[in-house]
């Protein structure tokens, strides 16, 4: 093992060597990506090596620094290919070594932009030296998430980046550790930021697509292409396998979220005829969904559930039959944070800590904390073996929770959707559980901006003292109007039925397994299929020709 460490260590850096440096890393794993790739390759090439005719639109950049995640590539390859055959030139944004390299040259696209490459011209002294300046000049939090260099926001990305590397959920400007974390990630961002300046100005793209936006380095790529007014797309995942949110963004937009609707997609749906055909739709889509367990399953939320019973709920929590329910919907406090609009608290534990105090001062209802079941996949992804921060902060920060508030562990075999028939209460900041529960006329109150809220079916707050205040007296909110539930109905109506795009020439599943490990197959057979393929017609017609923030499905209206 010390032989091997050594040659590791003394290929570090060599880029050509990159290959060899993984594969002493994880031989077994190395060996069958190999094997996969190559029987990708066999049995694809042929069909998606060819390269469309059609007048070149601009080049398309593709920020792939997620290189080496095959399944991702597999899927994003997918939208670059249906840009290519509608005349855009897609350069991919990758590393040396990364299998993004090997996987898109089976899709014919084999222009590859190498991101370290762009570091080498870069002043770094002078980098280093700012980078140390701006740590010790930045005091606060509100100063840091403020923070521009360049013209690039990097200190939103910095304090993303930094809540998911701790796990905390917070920035805590006070603890040495995270300012060398401030100091270090300042130096990385800055650095990002003008290499990213520099792969603009030398290849000049016409858009950009994402997977990833909020975290360094992409935020500082989506930055810099909103700045340039450029045709900018988030693609990501939906509640529902074998489809994907798409979403275009332009200065002004930038903090909503990829899943919400457009105001001319909301005008849409509101003028729409609501029918009992629908309303009957729409539940039925997440009845399905969450009776399967598919319900988000790219982070497995609802593996291993199952519906049940009021009674059998209320029995296995505790909670007195008497009296109203309120269910307090944690967001990850650590991933996606400061993303999406304005949050009233300083972040997602911020509010955790503030609602769970305000429910055991308030004792006129039951509580339940759910805490996010995403946990689970996403930190054995990670191999993150702590204790989960919702725990630690309760304990920590609140103490023991009184008879009237209970904790429901992100493991439960109780399926969502079981409690909109009965709960009176839903409490999240912008969670998708408001959408849901709004459906079924109960109340919900939110705590920031950017996704459903202020849409006529939410309890709304701009400050903390009126969101407390609201908490305090929430036993007293009757359930919604029928107008209202109406709205909530069409708004789920347009979020999980229209805006998902769905595939008909891949099929993508995920195991039921601790990771959800996806997979990604191609269903088509011939080069004749690729060009008769109506997802990717519909894809680049929509990414090229179209102006709208939402693409749409019209097949569901």
């Amino acid at each position: 093992m010390d032989r091997i460490g050594k040659i590791k260590r003394s290929i570090k850096g060599i880029p050509v060597l990159y290959p060899l440096a993984k594969f002493l890393s994880s031989p077994r794993e190395e060996l069958k990506q190999w094997k996969d790739f190559f029987a990708f390759k066999n049995g694809f090439q042929r069909i998606f090596s060819v390269k469309s005719k059609t007048e070149s639109r601009g080049k398309l950049l593709i920020v792939s620094l997620h290189g080496n995640s095959v399944n991702a590539i597999k899927e994003e390859a997918f939208f670059a290919k249906a840009a290519q055959l509608h005349g855009l030139e897609p350069y991919i944004l990758t590393s040396r070594g990364a299998w993004a390299n090997r996987y898109y040259k089976v899709f014919g696209i084999d222009k590859f932009i190498y991101f370290e490459k762009f570091f080498r011209k870069l002043p770094l002294q002078k980098i280093r030296k700012d980078a140390r300046e701006y740590a010790h000049t930045i005091q606060t939090f509100d100063q840091l998430m403020a923070f521009e260099y360049e013209g690039v926001k990097i200190g939103k990305y910095i304090c993303s980046s930094l809540v998911r590397k701790t796990y905390t959920g917070e920035v805590d400007m006070g603890n040495p550790e995270t300012r060398k974390y401030i100091q270090y990630y300042l130096e990385e961002t800055m650095s990002n930021a003008l290499a990213a300046k520099a792969i603009f100005e030398m290849y000049n793209p016409a858009a950009v697509l994402f997977l990833e936006r909020g975290y360094t380095p992409y935020g500082e790529f989506f930055d810099i292409a909103l700045e340039r007014g450029l045709n900018v797309v988030q693609w990501c995942g939906s509640h529902t396998d074998n489809a994907f949110m798409l979403k275009r963004f332009h200065r002004g937009l930038e903090d909503q979220h990829p899943a919400s609707l457009s105001e001319k997609t909301w005008d849409m749906l509101k003028k729409m005829p609501w029918t009992e055909e629908r309303s009957k739709k729409i539940k039925q889509e997440l009845f399905q969904n969450y009776s399967s367990g598919g319900w988000f399953s790219e982070v497995g939320t609802q593996f291993n559930t199952s519906m049940m019973e009021k009674e059998k709920i209320q029995k296995m929590l505790g909670l007195d039959p008497k009296k109203k329910t309120a269910f307090i919907f944690p967001h990850l406090f650590w991933d996606a944070t400061f993303f999406w609009g304005e949050d009233i608290f300083t972040n997602y534990r911020d509010w955790f800590i503030h609602a769970v105090k305000a429910a055991c001062a308030n004792p006129h209802l039951n509580w339940v904390i759910k805490i996010h079941p995403a946990n689970v996949v996403k930190l054995n992804r990670d191999g993150y073996k702590g204790e989960l921060v919702e725990k630690l902060t309760i304990r920590e920060v609140i103490g023991e929770l009184p008879s009237h508030v209970k904790l429901l562990e992100p493991t439960t075999k109780i399926s969502t959707f079981s409690l909109y028939s009965w709960i009176d209460y839903c409490l999240t900041v912008r969670g998708t559980p408001g959408i849901e529960a709004a459906m079924f006329g109960i109340p919900v109150l939110t705590a920031g901006t950017g996704r459903y809220d202020r849409h006529g079916f939410t309890i709304d707050s701009s400050t903390r003292e009126d969101y407390l205040e609201k908490l305090s007296k929430i036993h007293t909110y009757p359930r919604l109007t029928p107008e209202q539930i109406e709205l909530a109905e069409k708004f789920a109506y347009g979020t999980f039925l229209v805006r998902p795009f769905p595939f008909k020439s891949i099929k993508i599943s995920y195991e039921r397994d601790k990771k959800a490990t996806p997979k990604v197959n191609y269903l088509l057979s011939s080069t004749e299929d690729l060009f008769k393929a109506k997802d990717l017609a519909a894809f680049g017609q929509w990414f090229v020709d179209s102006k709208d923030e939402d693409y749409i499905e019209l097949s569901q209206l």
